[in-house]
């Protein structure tokens, strides 16, 4: 998956954000790998 690493950062910025954080992070990652493959997501 290209640009793994930048996901990757954005996922563990977003995670600081208390309750809320680690949730948009895995929806922006999911979405994402959706996004390159189906499969993938």
């Amino acid at each position: 998956m290209p640009f793994a690493a930048v996901i990757a950062l954005l996922v563990a910025i977003a995670h600081l954000i208390p309750l809320v954080g680690a949730t948009l992070g895995a929806i922006a990652a999911g979405g994402a790998g959706f996004l390159h493959s189906p499969t993938a997501g």
